[in-house]
């Protein structure tokens, strides 16, 4: 039985210009954009270390997972009575971490480590590498998060019939923005879900420019609306439950998938 999508829901994706290092002008940033999509969305999604940028300064930009910062999020989600995401660069019994977080609207919270660390930036030197695989329950739907680099390995995101939507957050830089608008696709396709790919925009501490090309993405691999390049800016779209679930029905390629299993 192919899995079933409960229930609709909307989501806004938010394309930030990132301030360097700056965890309280960024967090004012996100209090910004919650306020101005609270009326159109339920669920608000930021970029991979919207807090800080893609920094590897982990001893002085790390947070740990009971900061106030954090619980400053939690108690805007529960304010709006919506849920928040977005990775934050988190430090946790000496480690630290490329942490995605999901706020829900009663308080509680859902995270995930980020797998597949980017060793082009030396990212695996500063931070450790999540080793499982999580879904996230909201409003009865699962959602896979995936952190940036994770998005080049299809086999840690495959779809085992086990979830709606993938939620990708990242820093992807101009110059392999090609990439990301192609592999976006190809795993909606092939996981037949949809797709919310959330990066930034602007140029970080490093010298390093992103141009954004977030998205929203249906089962089909069809763009929903996709964000302005360069620009600082919210998308929305509403994620409609039966369409997936009458297109699972009548083109049910998940039945003539492998199995397999992952192994740490």
């Amino acid at each position: 039985m192919f899995r079933i999508m409960k229930n609709n829901f909307t989501v806004a994706a938010i394309q930030m210009e990132l301030v360097w290092e700056n965890h309280e002008a960024n967090l004012q940033k996100m209090e910004y954009w919650v306020e101005k999509y609270a009326s159109k969305a339920e669920l608000i999604v930021f970029p991979e270390m919207f807090l800080t940028g893609f920094s590897m300064n982990v001893e002085s930009c790390s947070i740990s997972p009971t900061h106030p910062y954090i619980e400053k999020i939690r108690s805007v989600a529960q304010q709006y009575k919506l849920a928040i995401a977005g990775s934050i660069m988190t430090v946790e019994d000496g480690h630290y971490f490329n942490r995605f977080y999901f706020f829900n609207p009663n308080g509680t919270l859902q995270t995930y480590n980020k797998r597949h660390l980017f060793r082009m930036a030396k990212e695996h030197e500063y931070y450790s590498a999540g080793i499982e695989r999580q879904l996230i329950d909201y409003n009865q739907n699962n959602l896979m998060p995936a952190i940036c680099y994770d998005l080049r390995f299809p086999v840690w995101l495959r779809n085992q019939n086990n979830y709606d939507v993938l939620i990708v957050v990242a820093n992807w830089p101009q110059v392999r923005i090609d990439a990301w608008k192609k592999l976006l696709m190809a795993r909606a396709i092939e996981n037949q879900c949809y797709v919310v790919a959330v990066n930034c925009c602007g140029t970080d501490g490093k010298g390093i420019e992103y141009n954004g090309a977030s998205m929203i993405i249906d089962f089909k691999g069809n763009i929903i609306v996709a964000a302005d390049e360069h620009k600082e800016m919210g998308i929305v779209a509403e994620l409609n439950a039966s369409e997936l679930n009458n297109f699972r029905e009548a083109f049910p390629s998940f039945m003539d998938a492998d199995m397999f299993e992952i192994k740490r």
